[in-house]
């Protein structure tokens, strides 16, 4: 299946996806605090805008770019009114001016990109100085990876659904020694970070161990310009 057509059959199949249903957005209260100040933000392949729609709420100024055209009509009829269809790789691949936002949201996106230092680059030019970038991605050193690659030799279960190797959509690896290496070589300093696991046998290490007990991770990240 070709890549785009992967996008539009998840997005067609995830229209009725509310904000809840997925646990890493119950922690998204502890990066997006609300504002009056109409904060300008950018959700970054936002998808169908269920992330942008809470956004709004909490007082945020919302652009979201999305390339699937089924997720940009579910984003439509959520209410989001500034929508840019683009993909993100590339010096320039964003239709925005140097320094047009005060928050960037990048959820679960750099795990999937090619080169995502290109990506991060664009990021950076759109957002202003001590701009705040928040990206959330899988944790590669989850001690449940770290075990079926120890007695199963199968690198990824990331996806619940044990993918074989040429199906699997994660094309790149991170934890938070390694998104800290990345982002940092790139002009960003990181200021928090906070792990993802509601599972009954986690959920209370996860608060202490991060790097270990959570299969995702939100990380903040100022702009140094």
């Amino acid at each position: 299946m070709e890549y785009k057509e992967t996008y539009e059959k998840f997005w067609e199949e995830a229209k009725n996806t509310k904000f809840g249903d997925y646990e890493r957005n119950l922690l998204l209260y502890y990066f997006f605090p609300e504002t009056k100040n109409n904060e300008k933000l950018v959700d970054i392949a936002g998808g169908a805008g269920i992330v942008a729609g809470w956004l709004i709420k909490r007082g945020y100024d919302v652009s979201l770019v999305e390339f699937s055209e089924v997720a940009v009509e579910e984003a439509k009829k959520r209410g989001i009114n500034k929508i840019f269809k683009n993909k993100i790789e590339g010096q320039g691949s964003l239709p925005f001016t140097n320094d047009s936002f005060d928050v960037v949201f990048f959820g679960d996106i750099i795990e999937h990109l090619f080169d995502p230092e290109s990506a991060i680059k664009e990021l950076k030019r759109i957002l202003r100085a001590n701009g705040k970038l928040v990206i959330s991605c899988p944790n590669i050193a989850y001690w449940r990876f770290r075990w079926y690659y120890l007695f199963d030799g199968d690198f990824q279960r990331i996806d619940v659904a044990k993918q074989r190797p040429w199906e699997q959509e994660h094309i790149r690896y991170y934890n938070i020694k390694i998104l800290k290496e990345l982002l940092g070589g790139l002009g960003f300093e990181f200021i928090k970070y906070k792990g993802v696991n509601c599972i009954w046998h986690s959920k209370f290490l996860v608060k202490y161990i991060p790097n270990i007990f959570s299969h995702t991770l939100i990380a903040e990240f100022k702009n140094i310009k």
